[in-house]
């Protein structure tokens, strides 16, 4: 090995260790943080009326005998009931915890979700009813059959779930809007399990040990469960130009959907005359095929402007099914009884809009997820689990992906709500005409006290976005974030930028937040990483000059994820990734580039980003590329300027230039430079001898 190859390695080996050291810093156990989390987030002294001393609690605790209560957990759930007058059952997080070991695998719940609660028992190990009011109704139902010493049977756990399900029911948990006031969920752990599978027998329904009228879905909950399927399904599809994707996609309906009575309605927005003419004839053979259930196939031709929410208030207009499915012409259902499990769902009282998993058609023999719900987060709506392997129940988080839970919204890709709760909402925002559409839509019916839900048992193939395009370009991503601001503008209490606890009551503010990180992960792994503060005497200056002497390089990857200002302190909130492929990232400073008139850089910390080392196992060293930039109002003069990234490596000349298609306005700022002084000159000249 020649010298200057042994220095290399060298340097590189250096580089690795000091990354491993930056990564390991970065990382923090479960046990440390949750501990620190407690000692900084200590339970408020209840007032001199709230005390419960010498007297009676006002609560009864049922729990499992695997485990035990929190040091604090009596005193959360008082303090909840003081807090709470209409609150009858309350139930809180857990997280296991052997004698003598650390803390481990926390379970962070989501607030009061009866569908999730049809798939497995989330409510968990420990759960607290008033006392008053089990009293009144429930004194002699129970007999004693929890806390019983020793290893219970299995019918004991059967009976535990299935009399807590009863209590549900009689706290109104499956009425229009009442459980969310009756059935609360305490962000706080409240019980200690001995181990994981001691926690996981107690949370889960074992095959058929509980009849359908013990789950959620069940008639004994007070819903029509059944009870809608002599009613029929008006499937609406908003098309254009695309003939062939319409015929996959209506023979999909035919081939999966002999339970019901359904009519078609295509919604054309000015398919080119050759498409058209060959839709017509499609939809000709369609209406003469004598497929099983299908009574009616319409065609609605009108050239506009596309607009998503219009043609599908237009459809609805001309639907006569009690039932109404927003379905993309790029969707093929592909299981037998889709349509009817989706509407045995819709025709409950409490069901606002159903949504169903959809995965990725082109993914060979992996499937792969497009949807599974949609989340609300500080960055907006997000499609959490995209791009993730639809496995098994236990590879994901509370198994999102099997059976079916609750959520903000789903998307109109595949949208199934009752006819008459469409109306009441007054159908889809015609101001919202590509994006964002569904989601205001679900918002609305939640606000309203429905529930959202995704059938995640059943499946469809989706094309994504393939008459859209691509949002990543541009003008397409500036409309999409001023569709996103309408949103919010509508909806400010479901806006998580604020910081609002509130925002999405099915995702628990303990779970992973910033980034666009697809996973479902405690947000304790990625409590290492702290904004990067930037003022203006952080940001270097760079010339043009510097600038094109970099090699413009689509292998360094930028990812810009959201930029979003602070209201609190005006700052700009920018967050993403850059990585170099086919190289090692630990060998690199990685400069955050802002172009305007001027070219400012600001030196990268590195963000800790597990899902970078998940998502691209073939690259190395990527643990450390995310970036959280915080812009102070001074950082930039007022202007517009693209994002992107220069990388440059410490133990070579290699040095690289990209751009994201994310674009940024600096509205205040202080004043151009005018010319550059002597000083500045020099330091500017000194930090580019530096880089170089």
């Amino acid at each position: 090995m020649g010298l200057k190859n042994l220095v290399k390695r060298m340097v590189n080996d250096k580089n690795n260790i000091r990354y491993e050291s930056a990564l390991e810093k970065r990382r923090i156990s479960y046990s440390d943080w949750i501990c620190e989390f407690e000692s900084a987030n200590p339970l408020e002294e209840p007032s001199g009326e709230e005390s419960l001393s010498g007297q009676e609690e006002p609560y009864l605790i049922f729990r499992s005998p695997f485990g035990k209560l929190s040091e604090d957990a009596k005193a959360w759930i008082g303090r909840w009931f003081a807090l709470y007058p209409d609150a009858l059952m309350v139930y809180g997080d857990e997280d296991v915890w052997p004698q003598g070991e650390e803390r481990r695998s926390p379970c962070f719940k989501p607030g009061w979700s009866p569908d999730l609660l049809d798939t497995r028992f989330y409510l968990g190990n420990l759960v607290a009813v008033r006392r008053d009011w089990f009293e009144n109704w429930a004194k002699d139902t129970w007999e004693n059959k929890v806390n019983l010493p020793g290893e219970p049977e299995r019918d004991e756990i059967v009976a535990y779930h299935s009399f807590l399900l009863h209590c549900a029911r009689l706290a109104g948990g499956y009425e229009k809007g009442r459980g969310r006031r009756t059935i609360l969920h305490i962000p706080r752990i409240l019980f200690h399990c001995l181990s994981e599978e001691d926690r996981d027998r107690w949370m889960t329904y074992e095959e058929g040990e509980l009849s359908s009228k013990d789950r959620a879905g069940g008639e004994k909950h007070g819903t029509q469960r059944g009870s809608g399927m002599n009613r029929r399904l008006s499937v609406i599809i908003p098309s254009r130009d695309n003939p062939d994707l319409l015929e996959k996609c209506i023979l999909s309906i035919m081939n999966t959907t002999h339970e019901l009575s359904y009519e078609i309605v295509v919604v054309d927005n000015g398919s080119a005359p050759e498409n058209r003419a060959r839709i017509e004839e499609m939809l000709k053979k369609v209406r003469h095929s004598g497929a099983k259930g299908l009574t009616l196939v319409l065609y609605h031709y009108e050239p506009m402007d596309f607009n998503f929410s219009k043609m599908c208030n237009l459809g609805a207009k001309k639907a006569s099914g009690e039932f109404l499915l927003f379905l993309n012409d790029d969707v093929e259902l592909a299981k037998e009884g889709t349509l009817y499990a989706m509407a045995e769902l819709a025709s409950r009282p409490f069901t606002g809009a159903v949504g169903l998993k959809l995965l990725y058609p082109d993914a060979g023999t992996v499937r792969q997820i497009q949807h599974i719900g949609i989340t609300n987060l500080p960055m907006g709506p997000v499609h959490k689990l995209q791009f993730c392997r639809d496995e098994d129940e236990s590879a994901y988080y509370m198994g999102w992906n099997r059976g079916r839970h609750n959520a903000l919204a789903v998307t109109a890709a595949c949208l199934m709500v009752e006819k008459e709760k469409f109306q009441e909402i007054g159908g889809f925002a015609q101001e919202l005409a590509v994006a964002f559409n569904d989601v205001e839509f679900c918002f609305r019916l939640y606000e309203r006290g429905y529930e959202n839900v995704c059938e995640c048992d059943h499946f469809a193939w989706h094309a994504e976005s393939y008459s859209r395009g691509d949002d990543e370009a541009p003008e397409k991503l500036e409309r999409l974030l001023a569709e996103r601001e309408k949103l919010y503008k509508r909806h400010p209490g479901l806006d998580a930028s604020t910081g609002s606890a509130d925002a999405d009551p099915y995702y628990s503010v303990f779970l992973n937040r910033e980034g666009l990180d697809t996973r479902i992960r405690p947000a304790y792994e990625t409590a290492g990483n702290t904004r990067q503060p930037v003022h203006s005497s952080d940001m270097e200056r760079f010339t043009t000059r510097e600038l094109d002497a970099l090699r413009e390089d689509p292998c360094l990857i930028v990812r810009v994820e959201s930029a979003q200002k602070n209201e609190g302190d005006g700052s700009l909130q920018i967050t993403g990734w850059g990585v170099v492929l086919g190289d090692n990232n630990a060998c690199y400073d990685k400069y955050l580039i802002l172009r305007g008139e001027q070219i400012y850089g600001v030196l990268l910390q590195g963000q800790y980003r597990p899902d970078l080392t998940e998502n691209m196992p073939d690259q190395e060293k990527v643990g450390l590329s995310g970036f959280m930039v915080s812009l102070a109002e001074d950082a930039l003069p007022a202007g517009k300027y693209r994002v992107g990234m220069a990388a440059m490596s410490r133990i070579g000349r290699t040095k690289l230039l990209n751009f994201s298609s994310r674009s940024i306005r600096i509205e205040g700022g202080p004043a151009p430079d005018k010319g550059m002084p002597e000083d500045t000159q020099a330091k500017e000249e000194k930090a580019q001898e530096e880089r170089t």
